[in-house]
């Protein structure tokens, strides 16, 4: 930065020393566009670097909301299987352990590493996610 602006005071001399002789002129005013130019591109840098630091939590999240509900599909469809086998769906998530339809550890954790929510009635099932928030019944919660 201190080479541009060093460039910048020379170029005023050179400015001065223009006046006299109009082939100078030009040179001086190409002088001013190549260092504008120079100082326009290392601004975009800058600014490019800030919002590529500020967007990557964005990538993070994305990839936490599509891992749940891939998760969610796949117990979905392992439960449809189970549904028109049995009639039913399991009852609750302690059920589920139990038929060994899931495993707790790995298959009813989500994105951000919480806890799925199962319930059923028998008919129908309902599997939750709190969502980046981490709290149930909220508008980023993910269901089936």
């Amino acid at each position: 930065m201190l080479s541009v602006l060093l460039f910048l005071r020379e170029n005023k001399l050179f400015a001065k020393r223009a006046q006299m002789n109009p082939l100078m002129q030009d040179i001086g005013k190409r002088a001013s566009r190549i260092a504008l130019a120079i100082l326009t591109g290392i601004l975009c840098f800058l600014i490019a670097g800030i919002i590529a630091t500020n967007c990557s939590g964005t990538d993070s999240y994305m990839q936490q909301k599509l891992d749940t509900r891939s998760k969610i599909e796949s117990l979905e469809k392992r439960l449809e299987e189970y549904r028109v086998k049995e009639g039913h769906y399991p009852k609750d998530q302690k059920a589920l352990a139990d038929l060994r339809l899931i495993s707790p550890e790995q298959d009813m954790i989500d994105g951000w590493k919480r806890s799925f929510r199962y319930s059923s009635t028998g008919k129908h099932m309902k599997i939750s996610s709190t969502g980046p928030d981490g709290k149930f019944d909220t508008k980023d919660d993910i269901t089936n």
